[in-house]
């Protein structure tokens, strides 16, 4: 049996808040689990101090899962899923507060998990770095939401997020947060670099906010700034996606890179980092560039704007291999294997 750490519950959704609610949504379908709640909305302070007692509340037969980084950094039967390790192993990414708070935290939870459950085979490898030899790590990845695929949406409403002078397939697009790994700077100056007559083609619209945790110059900021519309719904992301005529993502690292595969379900032309963890997610169905080198970032947008038509096999490629379905089973199984 599973009890779920819902201290995930009533923050903002962002990626891994997002893996939360699907995955533990799909065990508690599969009538294995239960979701532990705190009895009312509290402070991050109060939720995190929740958060540590939770192996008291375990019943004999559990086994406590915890699916963000807020979880107790001691408890029995516990299995900790990691969604990176950049805070311990690229920290000058972060602000020195969250790098003082969450690195020794998250150093603890991999000490003392008896599992850990990984959100790509990147992830995984860098985990097994961290953890004891004999601690079991299995791959439970991502998966999009069913508004991103190619059949589920409405491509004739356009949403409010989207400029006056943005057109069906005649925009490039970037979803990502203001953090420093996610290179917005590199992806800005190389598309500052394309011709005139292809920016006014081929507008440029950056999706994603910015957070205290991340460590940005104001330069960077500025930058970003010019092409950022913030945070959009679901539903609005969904009508970018597929009327891109070029998503790119330019990220240093990732532990899984979900808006590639949110994109892809879309049916959307990828351009992404060549990188291993894009590599394991994207395969064959994208555009690989250098993401240190801007001039690469340049003519992979280029290429991918110019394409003709996404090959139609993707999205069907992308439900076959990822859901949240089978993410499920593969921690149910872990959970069985650990308790038997």
């Amino acid at each position: 049996m599973i009890a779920v750490n819902g201290a995930f519950l009533g923050q903002r959704v962002t990626g891994q808040q997002r893996y939360a609610l699907e995955l533990s949504a799909e065990l508690l379908r599969m009538n294995d689990a239960r979701l532990l709640r705190m009895s009312a909305k509290a402070s991050a302070f109060a939720s995190w101090a929740w958060a540590q007692t939770l192996g008291m509340r375990l019943r004999n037969d559990e086994w406590l899962l915890t699916l963000t980084s807020r979880g107790p950094v001691v408890a029995p039967r516990h299995i900790v899923t990691v969604h990176d390790t950049f805070v311990l192993t690229n920290p000058e990414w972060f602000s020195p507060k969250y790098v003082s708070t969450h690195a020794p935290v998250l150093r603890l939870q991999l000490a003392n998990a008896k599992a850990v459950v990984a959100v790509s085979e990147a992830t995984a490898e860098s985990v097994r770095e961290h953890v004891r030899a004999a601690t079991p790590v299995v791959v439970a990845p991502n998966a999009p939401a069913s508004i991103f695929f190619r059949s589920q949406g409405d491509p004739s409403e356009v949403p409010a997020c989207a400029k006056s002078e943005l057109q069906e397939h005649r925009f490039v697009l970037a979803v990502a947060s203001h953090d420093p790994r996610k290179n917005l700077k590199r992806l800005v100056t190389a598309y500052d670099s394309l011709p005139l007559d292809f920016q006014k083609q081929f507008p440029l619209v950056l999706v994603g906010g910015q957070g205290d945790s991340f460590r940005l110059s104001d330069e960077e900021r500025s930058a970003i700034a010019r092409y950022s519309i913030g945070y959009v719904s679901d539903a609005d992301l969904s009508w970018l996606y597929s009327q891109a005529a070029a998503v790119v993502f330019p990220s240093l690292n990732e532990g899984f890179g979900l808006p590639v595969v949110e994109a892809l379900a879309a049916g959307a032309c990828v351009a992404v980092s060549d990188i291993p963890v894009m590599r394991w997610v994207a395969s064959s169905y994208a555009d690989y560039f250098d993401p240190e080198d801007t001039a690469s970032i340049a003519d992979a947008i280029v290429r991918t704007a110019l394409k003709s038509e996404p090959d139609s096999s993707i999205s069907d490629w992308v439900g076959a291999r990822f859901s949240w379905q089978k993410s499920a089973q593969v921690v149910k199984n872990l959970a069985d294997d650990m308790a038997a």
